[in-house]
């Protein structure tokens, strides 16, 4: 019996051997076996996953990358390392402003004159722009400096040419942080404008703040407001009546103690009370009067004071405002429900916060070392103070804790609608008593959401949904706002690609938005998964990326108009382990001959024709080229770092390591008249690819890896000039295999694009 199946969706990407046998559910038909370096659409399709540019190697340890997305398009992702922290921005280094270069020897190392360049040694350097010697630029190099002038190079330059002019060596801009490298997997992290607020259990809470491309610092955040309280405050008793028409009978002095707030609009805030002063008076008495003067603060200033009188042992109350440096009291009554500010640290003392974020105008901390169950949240729009006054007001600093039953140590606080404490044992829901705000009076509520703990990792926002890993197992669960249940409801998302999981644990992940809707996840075992998520077409499902190297972080910023993707790999470079930072191309190339599908790659625009390159990075490595359009594959690179095309670029040539995209169908399982097909003789005549801009003869098909078949070379094109793209239905041969399943291979081993949106078999099923 022969027909033509057709295989239209990929939306649920890999589905592990657990469900090979599953032909009964909607996702075996929208699965595939194997989806290796290809990435899901939001469409449905299958499309090889971009490459990646090397942006710098790491030579001063290991890091841990943090996304940063300032105002007005300055975004960066921070290298935070041992001690210090670097910037990528824009697919390179920040660097400090470059020293002219006035010399440079054909010496090993290469000597360096720079004139009061102001580097240390170990300082990393990156130089460019220089002629004659070429052979430096675009390298990053620790510099050993020699006089406040000169400074060397671990290059060997005796076989360079000579230099005559242009170069210009940049220090990769870095800050101070007290962070040790081993403290970095455990930090969180949230950030509001230019500054980012970080979290340690070992470290007081800190935050990185940006005034500038290189001017960052560092330091521990002091908690309480920051404009000071009023200073020489006196009281003073203006005594007119002593009711001395009836023998002073009717007169009753009373002590009264006052102190004063300051008031700055443009913050909103409230200064702690100023030292108290007291006076003696009878002010139910008419023309009797307490008159309260004060200094202005200094530093910030300050637009109005607020007045606080505590009658005998009472609670301060207010009792007036004003804008000028006095105020007086003719026996106003107190409004005990509103006393001034109080110094309210809870972090004090070594009671550090590991677990960090906004929500509703405040600035969150939890998981302190002596209450892991503990949330503390900042006055509103106040971030750095947490105040309280007494009795409690509304915008006054929260403190709750989260009771049920076990510690609940709150491993992400997660701002949606409600905010959402992940703890350890379970997820809850954090209301205020009013069930409009969070409040610190009345106190808030936790209501638990759901049973499934939640680990360390930092839980991911696509769209309203929540993606985080549990506690316990090594799945990936959503967490979204259900109306049935009018709660948060959680869900398994690697229920169809297990095996992804199994046994292995995620140190990094990164949500790139547009322009594919992808999360990439960084796995213990270097590899990375991928997963596509278009809630409202039903299309989420796993593929699986991997290099030649390990993957051990991963990051993405808006860059350009869409997310970038910024990997840190390890790699073994001709036989030395390295550590390189490098940045996924752009899907979104307009012209072939300048997409990227090569690993840890340099592009060149030369000025004019020449066949070598200089990719000191990956010396000794067997790399690959798209230059004009045109694939070169099997190159070494020279141990100088030049490698020879023997091919004369023109326009654009991009060189790197090779890799290939992988796709395995499911077995075609059909009812026939004599039952299911499992397991019966099976052959595969025709079949046709549904391919979108993928070039001819970059593609092989087959039943098996060892056997590929390329798909026509060319269509119409003239010889001598690259395969253009094509779209549309192609054909393609397979050998004459019987098993006892139907299922094809198909492979991109080129640096060229491939997406497949269908695929077409002829199967031909017989009794075994």
């Amino acid at each position: 019996m022969s027909f033509r199946a057709g295989l239209h969706n990929f939306s649920k990407g890999i589905l592990s051997k657990e469900l090979w046998g599953r032909v009964d559910i909607a996702p075996y038909s929208a699965g595939v076996r194997q989806a290796t370096n290809v990435l899901i659409l939001k469409y449905g399709g299958l499309t090889k996953r971009p490459g990646t540019h090397m942006v710098a190697e790491i030579k001063d340890g290991d890091k841990r990358m943090l996304p940063f997305e300032g105002a007005y398009d300055a975004s960066y992702v921070l290298l935070m390392g041992d001690e210090s922290m670097a910037l990528a921005a824009l697919g390179g280094m920040v660097t400090e402003p470059a020293k002219a270069v006035t010399a440079a020897t054909n010496a090993n190392p290469v000597q360096i004159t720079a004139p009061a360049h102001g580097y240390a040694s170990g300082d990393e350097v990156f130089l460019s722009g220089a002629a004659g010697m070429t052979e430096i630029n675009g390298r990053v190099l620790s510099a050993t400096v020699l006089d406040a002038d000169t400074f060397t190079v671990p290059v060997d330059g005796s076989s360079w040419g000579a230099y005559t002019t242009g170069m210009l060596a940049s220090r990769i801009y870095k800050v101070a942080t007290p962070y040790s490298y081993v403290d970095l997997a455990d930090m969180d992290f949230t950030q509001a404008f230019d500054i980012v607020y970080l979290a340690h259990s070992d470290h007081d809470p800190g935050k990185l703040v940006r005034t500038g491309h290189t001017s960052w610092s560092h330091s521990s955040v002091t908690f309480g407001p920051t404009i000071t309280p009023p200073t020489g405050v006196g009281a003073s008793a203006t005594v007119a009546n002593t009711d001395s028409d009836n023998d002073g009978n009717g007169y009753f002095p009373q002590p009264a103690t006052y102190v004063v707030t300051a008031i700055n609009d443009a913050s909103g805030q409230e200064s702690r009370a100023s030292a108290s002063a007291s006076a003696t008076n009878d002010l139910t008495l008419k023309r009797n009067k307490n008159v309260i003067s004060w200094a202005a603060p200094t530093g910030i200033t300050a637009n109005r004071y607020r007045v606080y009188k505590a009658d005998n042992q009472q609670d301060y109350g207010f009792i007036g405002i004003t804008d000028s440096l006095s105020f007086t009291d003719d026996n106003i009554a107190p409004d005990l429900t509103d006393g001034p500010p109080e110094a309210f640290n809870p972090f004090a003392g070594g009671n550090r916060p590991s677990t960090v974020t906004f929500f509703e105008q405040r600035l969150f901390w939890a998981r302190t070392l002596s209450s892991p169950s503990a949330v503390y949240g900042s006055r509103t729009a106040d971030f750095e103070n947490y105040d309280i006054a007494r009795p409690l007001k509304e915008d006054d600093a929260i403190t709750f804790r989260i009771m049920a039953q076990k510690v609940n140590a709150v491993n992400a606080l997660v701002p949606m609608e409600n905010l959402l404490a992940l703890t350890g044992d379970a997820v809850f829901k954090i209301l205020g008593s009013n069930t409009d705000y969070l409040a610190a009076t009345p106190p808030p509520r936790a209501l638990r959401q759901s049973g499934r703990g939640v680990s360390r990792l930092k839980p991911i926002i696509m769209d309203e949904v929540i993606f985080y890993q549990p506690s316990v197992g090594s799945e990936v669960r959503s967490l979204g706002f259900s109306f049935d249940i009018d709660g948060y409801k959680s869900n398994d998302v690697s229920i169809f690609s297990p095996g992804l999981f199994r046994g292995f644990t995620f140190s990094a992940w990164a949500y790139a938005q547009e322009p594919l809707s992808v999360l990439f996840a960084a796995r213990s075992d270097g590899k990375m998964p991928a997963f596509t998520w278009q809630q409202e077409q039903q299309v989420w499902g796993w593929t699986l990326c991997e290099t030649q190297g390990q993957i051990v972080d991963v990051c993405a910023i808006p860059e350009q108009g869409e997310n970038r993707v910024y990997l840190l790999v390890r790699r073994t470079i001709d036989g030395v382990e390295r550590l390189f930072l490098e940045r996924m191309a752009s899907a979104k190339w307009e012209d072939v001959n300048r997409s990227c599908y090569l690993d840890c790659s340099t592009s060149f625009a030369p000025s004019e024709p020449t066949s070598t390159f200089l990719v000191p990075h990956l010396a000794g490595a067997t790399v690959a080229a798209l230059a004009d359009g045109f694939v070169i594959k099997g190159l070494t690179v020279a141990a100088d770092g030049t490698v020879d095309l023997d091919y004369e670029v023109s326009d654009f040539v991009t060189i790197g390591l090779p890799y290939e995209a992988v796709i395995e169908t499911l077995p075609l399982v059909m009812q026939t008249r004599d039952g299911w097909s499992r397991e019966k003789r099976q052959m595969l005549g025709t079949v046709a690819l549904q391919l979108a801009d993928t070039r001819h003869g970059s593609v092989e098909v087959g039943r098996r890896l060892e056997k590929m078949y390329p798909i026509k070379a060319r269509r119409n094109e003239p010889l001598g000039t690259p395969t253009e793209l094509f779209t549309g239905t192609v054909a393609a041969s397979t050998e004459p295999l019987t098993s006892g399943e139907a299922t094809i291979f198909i492979r991109s081993a080129e640096p060229t694009p491939l997406t497949l949106t269908a695929a077409y078999l002829d199967p031909v099923v017989s009794e075994p």
